[in-house]
């Protein structure tokens, strides 16, 4: 039997649209239609970030909304990239799981960026780097040991990484938050109503050489360590180290 060449162009074009999606690509936020996050045209290739790809928000300018019904699935995001860029971020709604399983981590703010924000609100919950490894809601994997950076390297005294959660919104994160840990990091995490962020390894704040970082815990609001579910909820959380550190290097 012969197989026409348009045949077989249109299994290559198959094939590469799988390859594609099996290892994602990066996407850049270049909003130029509103500033919706799943806007195809809002970003650079075209097309809404997907559950392989790394979301790099470099656009201090527009904040990319986050808000949907159900869940999602995200490879990484990244607000600022080394050099004089930064990105904003406000999540209302939904469910955002972020795999971080490619060896990407996720941040807020990195290397010489601009101040950058990832704002939640609502009943937005967002899980890191699966962290939930058992029971009926587990992810099915216990993580690939990715920390969520806010604030890394961005310059102490200058540029800042935020982390801010509000009202009913929840994080689930498998291994480290850090808070202007590394070298010159400079970093705040703000947790105010009824917020809740539970860590499965620990937590670090001004933990490198000149870094600077601070942690609120207000209203009803709580931070756990130790567990990325919830304290004592061993079947469905990752288990880690538990700890919490502040300010333990010289300059920190």
């Amino acid at each position: 039997m012969r197989v026409s060449k348009v045949t077989w162009l249109s299994l290559g074009l198959a094939l590469s649209l799988v390859c594609h999606d099996a290892f994602g690509v990066v996407r850049t936020w270049t909003p130029t239609s509103g500033d919706s996050f799943y806007e195809p045209a809002n970003w650079t290739p075209n097309g809404a970030p997907g559950a392989a790809d790394d979301a790099v928000i470099d656009d201090p300018a527009v904040t990319a909304v986050i808000n949907f019904a159900g869940s999602m699935d995200l490879g990484a995001f990244n607000l600022g990239t080394t050099g004089a860029t930064g990105g904003n971020v406000l999540f209302s709604g939904g469910t955002l799981n972020v795999a971080m399983d490619q060896g990407t981590k996720s941040h807020i703010g990195d290397q010489s960026s601009l101040d950058s924000t990832f704002t939640m609100t609502g009943s937005a919950v967002l899980n890191l780097d699966e962290p939930q490894s058992g029971g009926g809601n587990g992810l099915g994997s216990d993580g690939d040991g990715q920390d969520l950076e806010i604030g890394a390297q961005t310059g102490a005294f200058g540029a800042k990484g935020s982390l801010i959660m509000q009202d009913d919104t929840l994080l689930r994160l498998s291994d480290d938050l850090k808070i202007g840990a590394e070298d010159n990091g400079n970093a705040e995490v703000i947790l105010s109503g009824n917020a809740q962020a539970h860590v499965g390894s620990g937590v670090a704040v001004s933990e490198s050489s000149a870094g600077v970082g601070y942690l609120e815990v207000g209203g009803n609001a709580l931070l756990s360590t130790g567990n990325s579910s919830e304290p004592g909820d061993t079947d469905n959380g990752l288990t880690n180290e538990g700890y919490l550190t502040l300010t333990s290097s010289n300059g920190g």
